[in-house]
């Protein structure tokens, strides 16, 4: 596949959930469950299994749910994107003390988090897919890409760009969830201003305090949105290229088990 093609298909949520990876394995996957789950049972945490999978089956249905949650997370950085300017306060929550800064500090840094999250999640299915095993605790960047049939794949030069593309966000990820609030200057330019413009005072209420502020507020929106918008699409065109080959290697193990232990008994899944 050529670069543009790749670009075109693969640099949204949308274009992801449509990979032919995707749509295959995720597929696959719901006809197992909807065979060997016991009825009512398919959209519980933990379902009840009528009986117990091959290991055929096992394989397919840990793919199709390690790739779901990785899926889940692209769909939240996407819109982590669209919640920067959709703040509304409710009575309520003006009343907590909820303003603008705070919603701006809570949205960057859990965008922050789920970069890192998606590349955990990401190294949680292919070691799914070439059938590794590993206990989840212990997967790790170091773990799959020392893996020797990791290695004999096209997936480390990918991992490393994917890495790459995310890394400013890897430093402060681990100081967020271990240490204190992200910080930047027009982040805390912000949460001052907010403060003197509600705190008892000489500027408290001040109009052209309060205009800064929007003013401040719109501009970290703006550089926010073109930021993440862009770490986006570029993690997203590497994950559609991983994609690619995860869908060729998931297609050879699939078909060494099935020859090995039966194919699976597939369920037409109900139309709702």
């Amino acid at each position: 596949m050529n670069t543009k093609n790749q670009i075109k298909e693969y640099s949204t949520y949308n274009a992801l959930v449509n990979h032919p990876f995707a749509l295959s394995a995720l597929h696959y996957g719901a006809r197992i469950k909807f065979t060997i789950e016991k009825p009512h049972s398919l959209l519980k945490a933990e379902a009840k299994l009528k009986r117990s999978p091959s290991k055929a089956e096992y394989y397919c249905l840990s793919v199709a749910s390690s790739l779901a949650h990785i899926l889940t997370i692209c769909q939240q950085l996407e819109h982590s994107v669209l919640y920067f300017s959709s703040f509304s306060p409710t009575p309520k929550m003006k009343k907590a003390g909820i303003a603008k800064q705070n919603h701006l500090l809570y949205c960057i840094e859990n965008y922050i988090v789920r970069t890192q999250s998606m590349y955990d999640r990401l190294l949680k299915l292919i070691d799914c897919v070439f059938e590794l095993y590993n206990p989840s605790h212990r997967i790790c960047h170091d773990l799959i890409m020392n893996n020797s049939h990791v290695q004999h794949s096209s997936i480390p030069n990918k991992l490393r760009k994917l890495r790459k593309s995310i890394k400013d966000y890897y430093y402060e990820r681990n100081v967020i969830i271990h240490e204190r609030q992200f910080l930047e200057d027009n982040i805390r330019k912000l949460e001052a201003y907010t403060i003197l413009s509600t705190s008892k005072g000489p500027l408290k209420g001040q109009r052209w305090l309060i205009e800064d502020i929007k003013d401040l507020a719109r501009q970290i929106v703006k550089n926010k949105t073109e930021e993440f918008s862009k770490v986006n699409r570029n993690s997203f065109i590497i994950l559609g290229d991983i994609f690619d080959h995860l869908n060729k290697e998931y297609k050879n193990k699939r078909d060494i088990l099935e020859s090995i232990y039966g194919k699976p008994e597939l369920s037409e899944i109900p139309k709702m």
